[in-house]
């Protein structure tokens, strides 16, 4: 069959028809489909967290993996003149771009019995108490590990 088929002298041949309502009934397949994807899945969620990765990652190649991986066991030797004991210190249990999101953990973590505060700017970080020192820091934030919750020390 040719496209010059399609017609014949009186309008539409039977073929051109049916090929028109396959496209017609096809469109209205894929509307129809995707609205009752929409009704099923329903509204999008308003308070979804996009996670934002940093532009200066450097890709890990094959040749250059060992530079980034540290075989179990071993130990990393810091200088100890580059750790700043001095200051306050904050463990960090969840940073949001939603103040929401951010209350809902803290209350979780108050009901756990912490003291908990969140930042006033975006994005919204959990921390818990202000330490004069590390040592109380990795303290709290290995208390707050056992009850399941990631964290970890800012300075």
């Amino acid at each position: 069959m040719k496209f010059r088929d399609i017609f014949d002298k009186e309008g539409l041949s039977l073929a051109g028809m049916v090929l028109i309502g396959v496209v017609v009934l096809l469109l209205f397949g894929v509307m129809l489909g995707n609205w009752l994807l929409r009704l099923i899945a329903g509204p999008p969620a308003a308070d979804l967290e996009v996670a934002r990765v940093p532009a200066e990652i450097v890709p890990i190649q094959q040749d250059n993996l060992s530079d980034f991986v540290i075989p179990a066991g071993d130990e990393i030797d810091i200088p100890v003149e580059t750790i700043d004991e001095s200051g306050i210190f904050v463990v960090q249990v969840g940073a949001f771009n939603s103040r929401d999101n951010a209350n809902k953990l803290k209350s979780q973590l108050e009901d756990s019995g912490f003291t908990v505060w969140v930042t006033d700017t975006q994005p919204y970080r959990v921390h818990l108490g202000a330490f004069d020192n590390r040592q109380e820091a990795e303290t709290m934030r290995d208390e707050v590990e056992k009850r399941g919750y990631e964290a970890f020390i800012a300075h």
